[in-house]
Parts: C-alpha cells; sequence; structure tokens
C-alpha cells in the first residue's frame, strides 16, 4: 500500500493521466478498444512499475551496512 502513495513523479502522472483518459474515453464511447491499454497504463501508475524510457524498475537509494565494524578478521588455513 506504501507503494501507491510514495514516489510520485512525471511519469507516474503521465501514466495516471494517459490511462485515466483512454478508460475515460471507453466509458464515453463504448468501444473497448482502449480499455486494456488504460487499464494497463493505470495499474504501471499505481504500483509505480513497467519499462517506460528503458528503466524495468524504479530507482532506489543504495544504504550501506549500518553495523560495519572495522574488527580484524580471522581467518583459518584449511588443508
Amino acid at each position: 500500500m506504501l507503494t501507491i502513495f510514495s514516489t510520485w513523479n512525471l511519469m507516474r502522472f503521465l501514466r495516471l493521466g494517459i490511462g485515466l483518459y483512454a478508460v475515460a474515453e471507453t466509458v464515453r464511447t463504448g468501444d473497448l478498444i482502449y480499455l486494456l491499454p488504460g487499464g494497463i497504463l493505470l495499474l504501471q501508475a499505481f504500483f509505480n512499475v513497467g519499462c517506460m524510457g528503458g528503466s524495468c524498475a524504479p530507482t532506489t537509494r543504495f544504504e550501506p551496512a549500518k553495523d560495519v565494524s572495522n574488527e580484524p578478521v580471522d581467518f583459518k588455513e584449511i588443508r
């Protein structure tokens, strides 16, 4: 549920707008050809997924491990 309400950017708003327009045109004209692309765009906007512009996943920040210690590592030789 958090994915739906977080990190809205221009592409998500664009997908949402085009998807809503396509679904509204389906309802207005009764032409079902717009329902599938409109539904797909709405799902992509809500869940922030899709391959728009060559990036198939939303970008995430890399956070290093917080409990990194500077203790020396003890190695044992295996024969």
